[in-house]
């Protein structure tokens, strides 16, 4: 019986060690691992001079949107404003973005019916570069694109309408990954 304790005792031991190295280890290596929202506040080194911290929130709120020069780019810079500010532009705000929108469908051949819905991919693409409108550099540069799908069919009010839809939906979707592009590289620098 004796034995069997000293058994006992020394896999609990065995087992209460390897639980302590286990835990110490997950502790070491999740020490490096952050966890920090893009819209934190931050010292900035933009805002360094003011001597207080300004969000990444705030200023996204006051940066400018570049004018839009089609119904579908009029779309996404109205969303973008809309994620950035809640719709009003601030003047006072450091950045500009500005925004060139193209869009391209392509229909899917599915069926060969001609009162069949065709469906069809709306591809909106948007080129945006950031701007320093302190001294006009530019900050950042990049692509942003999605697709979304719609059906076609043989009444032209409904499928423009569908179009139209898509290009909606499109707009909101674009704008929120250009929000989180800015974001992120505002939160950067």
């Amino acid at each position: 019986m004796l034995s069997y304790r000293k058994f006992l005792s020394q896999g609990a031991i065995r087992y209460n060690s390897s639980l302590a190295v286990a835990m110490t280890m997950t502790f070491i290596l999740l020490q490096g691992c952050t966890i920090q929202s893009l819209l934190n506040t931050t010292q900035d080194s933009i805002h360094s001079s003011f001597m207080y911290n300004r969000s990444t929130a705030d200023i996204l709120a006051r940066m400018e949107v570049g004018k839009a020069n089609s119904r579908v780019g009029q779309q996404v810079r109205n969303a973008l404003l809309f994620a950035l500010n809640g719709g009003k532009q601030k003047d006072d705000g450091r950045y500009q973005v500005n925004l060139i929108i193209t869009k391209t469908t392509q229909n899917l051949p599915l069926s060969r019916d001609i009162q069949a819905p065709i469906s069809t991919s709306l591809e909106l693409s948007s080129q945006y570069t950031l701007l320093d409108k302190k001294d006009g550099s530019i900050v950042d540069t990049g692509k942003c694109q999605t697709l979304i799908s719609y059906n076609q069919n043989y009444q032209n009010f409904a499928s423009d309408r569908a179009l139209r839809d898509a290009e909606n939906r499109g707009a909101k979707a674009l704008a929120e990954k250009l929000r989180l592009v800015i974001a992120r590289t505002i939160s950067s620098l």
